[in-house]
């Protein structure tokens, strides 16, 4: 998600509101959904993009990569982004005191996972989504083990994918 609306490119207004939990709780409207596409001074690609204007930086979820299919490697100083199956690097940072700044990184648009499913567009109402959201944007590997402990009542573990 990004407060830098230059960024995106074929932006959407959601299906339904959108809002994501700050880390104090307060909630924050997105207002649109676009892709980041690779520019001549920039080789990031991402899909599915949310564009939140009160926000002071730019963030990926590290969760929604390791869903989708991608393993992120961090060390003192920087970060790889690799597809899980083919080993490939995606994408590269650097560290800058405690934040990790990617330098490049392109995601495909059809994830080789089916888990980045869960966060389409279409989708914003389901169960996983809403626990998701709740929880701090947990895994879907991790809200599965709360289902299965039954500890998120009536959901299915079909209902998150």
């Amino acid at each position: 998600m990004t407060p830098d609306l230059s960024l995106l490119s074929h932006c959407v207004s959601p299906v339904s509101p959108i809002s994501i939990a700050t880390a104090n709780g307060s909630p924050m409207q997105v207002v649109s959904v676009g892709s980041i596409l690779p520019t001549t001074s920039s080789s990031l690609s991402l899909p599915n993009v949310f564009y939140v204007p009160h926000l002071t930086l730019s963030l990926l979820s590290i969760s929604q990569l390791s869903d989708s299919g991608f393993d992120v490697i961090f060390s003192s100083s920087g970060c790889v982004v690799q597809d899980r199956d083919s080993k490939k690097q995606i994408g590269a940072g650097r560290r800058v005191g405690d934040l990790y700044i990617l330098e490049h990184l392109h995601v495909p648009s059809e994830p080789s996972v089916t888990a980045a499913s869960s966060f389409r567009l279409d989708n914003k109402s389901s169960p996983f989504y809403l626990w998701h959201s709740r929880l701090g944007h947990l895994s879907s590997e991790r809200l599965k083990l709360l289902v299965q402990s039954g500890h998120l009542g009536t959901v299915s573990v079909n209902d998150i994918s």
